[in-house]
């Protein structure tokens, strides 16, 4: 969020999805800023979207 905001661009999309049986959920997070996406797979919410920002940002910065 904070480098959308220092390079005023719009913040980043989410979109959630959650599949498996309710015992064990699985969830998937995609994020998608400025024509790049990125997607994460885990046990959490909170981690799927971790892990698809943190891949987000090392995608952005390898291009670089």
């Amino acid at each position: 969020m904070s480098l959308t905001q220092n390079n005023n661009q719009a913040p980043p999309e989410w979109d959630f999805h959650t599949d498996g049986p309710a015992h064990a959920p699985r969830f998937t997070a995609t994020v998608h800023l400025a024509g790049h996406t990125a997607t994460a797979t885990t046990t959490t919410k909170t981690a799927a979207k971790t892990a698809s920002a943190t891949a987000l940002i090392e995608t952005l910065f390898r291009q670089r």
